[in-house]
């Protein structure tokens, strides 16, 4: 499993007025990464932090990644997840390896 920080809508960012302070927050999960399909760099989250949407915690040279994941299989049809989360794609890919590698060994 791969631990990651996922940024995630508040209940006030579905308002229409997304221009309110910290309309997004931080969660920590649990990915199986034997899902993920995609990794790619997330500027759009750069640019919400930039704008002062996210919490304010956070450094300014932060990176995101947008991962999509399959899920689903077997009798039900499989469809992709997309989420955001706190990392640039290389730090991430490299912990999906690093932890398959554990589970070879172990």
């Amino acid at each position: 499993m791969l631990r990651l920080i996922q940024v995630c809508d508040s209940p006030k960012a579905f308002s229409h007025d997304r221009q309110n302070k910290n309309s997004y927050y931080l969660k920590e999960i649990f990915i199986n990464e034997n899902h993920i399909v995609n990794i790619s760099a997330d500027l759009t989250m750069g640019e919400k932090l930039s704008r002062g949407l996210l919490p304010e915690d956070l450094d300014k040279r932060t990176n995101f990644s947008k991962i999509i994941m399959q899920i689903g299989g077997g009798c039900r049809r499989s469809q992709d997840s997309c989420i955001s989360v706190v990392g640039n794609p290389i730090e991430i890919a490299s912990k999906a390896m690093d932890t398959k590698k554990e589970l070879l060994k172990g």
